[in-house]
């Protein structure tokens, strides 16, 4: 299998778009081997009622770095000079500060980062290592509140091998659907992820410990699986958080930072309508269901299974329309309870958000009335299944409901 042509680690950083092992297991070593102005291809979409102009106003940030960052995978919006600074200065500090950020959170979420810091965690098993503050509390929230989600890693990591894949035959050498070689591994591995014997330890100073069976860890090394741990589908959650956070620390509070597979948080106090967009199925094909309409601070998580583009870094879509997803249980198996789920607040960090939406959305059924509790914590959501809009927003603003034959699709508020 081919795991080059789109490694994270053999790529050069790229600006932000302005749109838009023994002999035995050969074969298991080989399946390892904006915020937009206009709805485009990525998994998420806003619009803005608002001019776009390279001088006072909307722009979109073009980081300033050298190396390897996470900034292909965001756009960040911001509004330029509103506070009566210079737009060109302000443009050129946020550039700069951008960049930087971009280029840390590469080293502290991206688990095959060299020298990383998951990366020191998963090779310093056994042992406590000190770690920067963010991941840290990032790592500390998601043992604590996202059930296994952090050792599902392993599976994550062969997926990606999947999503990056040129032709259906190379998928389906890592799809556990497809090849039993792939199956036997799934199924060795949730041993492991299953198991007490992996966990992790909080020390003071920010040091972790991960913590394995010698068996796990010559396992790993067996068949090439490099991350024991990692944030699987909702690393740029967390990164959204810290990104986003830091330049909050810098001043910087004018702006919208969008992730290309579902994450936002929108730090923006003036009255600018944004709006996110969402997806559904009808007659085969995937449509516009509507657009939630929003103004002010809000950060969101949406999570699909309709991929906008056939094939991208987060999905493979086989020549029969079959779907393989980033969406998986303990046991390695792939779940969506609907088609596509929106959730957003005001006080739950994007980090929380996801580890809910993990919750909610990686089952056999969405479970509308624990999400519509959430309610009560200022949480929101809403839900596509079987052609309708589910929504738990008393008053939320539905724009351009999807309708077929002049009849709008049911919107249902629970």
């Amino acid at each position: 299998m081919n795991r080059t042509a789109k490694d994270k680690r053999s790529r050069e950083p790229k600006p932000v778009q302005k749109i838009e092992v023994s002999d035995k297991n050969v074969k298991l070593r080989i399946i390892l081997l904006i915020m937009t102005l206009i709805i485009g291809a990525t998994a998420i979409g806003f619009g803005v009622r608002s001019c776009v102009s390279k001088d006072k106003g909307w722009t979109v940030i073009t980081p300033t770095f050298k190396g390897l960052s996470v900034a292909d995978e965001f756009t960040f919006t911001y509004y330029l000079g509103k506070d009566g600074s210079s737009p060109s200065a302000e443009n050129r500090a946020i550039s700069a500060l951008y960049g930087d950020l971009c280029q840390k959170a590469y080293k502290l979420f991206e688990p095959t980062a060299e020298g990383g810091e998951i990366e020191k965690i998963n090779s310093s098993a056994g042992e406590y290592v000190e770690i920067d503050g963010a991941l840290y509390s990032a790592l500390k929230l998601a043992d604590e509140n996202g059930g296994r989600i952090l050792f599902t890693a392993p599976y994550f990591e062969i997926l990606q091998s999947l999503f990056y894949c040129s032709d259906d035959y190379e998928a389906s050498l890592s799809d556990p659907y497809k090849n039993e070689d792939a199956k036997e591994l799934f199924s060795k591995i949730a041993g492991y992820v299953n198991s007490s014997a992996a966990s992790l330890s909080f020390g003071e100073g920010n040091k972790v410990k991960l913590s394995v069976s010698e068996e796990y860890k010559e396992f790993a090394k067996e068949v090439g699986i490099r991350s024991l741990i990692g944030f699987t589908w909702l690393k740029n959650a967390f990164v959204t958080d810290y990104i986003s956070g830091e330049l909050a620390k810098n001043g910087f509070t004018n702006g919208v930072l969008s992730s290309k597979d579902g994450f936002f948080g929108t730090f923006d106090t003036g009255d600018t309508e944004y709006s996110q967009n969402v997806f559904g199925k009808t007659d085969g094909k995937t449509s516009l269901f509507c657009r939630v309409a929003f103004k002010g601070p809000r950060n969101g998580v949406y999570v699909k299974n309709l991929p906008i583009q056939k094939n991208s870094d987060y999905y493979y879509v086989y020549e029969n329309g079959e779907i393989v997803t980033p969406y998986i249980d303990n046991s390695g198996k792939g779940k969506t309870a609907a088609d596509g789920l929106y959730l957003y607040g005001k006080e739950k960090s994007v980090g929380e958000l996801a580890l809910i939406a993990n919750a909610l959305y990686v089952a056999d059924e969405i479970d509308a009335a624990r999400l519509k509790n959430y309610a009560a914590d200022g949480i929101y959501g809403l839900y596509v299944k079987d052609g309708g809009i589910y929504y738990t927003e008393e008053g939320a603003v539905l724009r351009d409901v999807y309708s077929d034959g002049g009849e709008s699709i049911p919107t249902v508020l629970l």
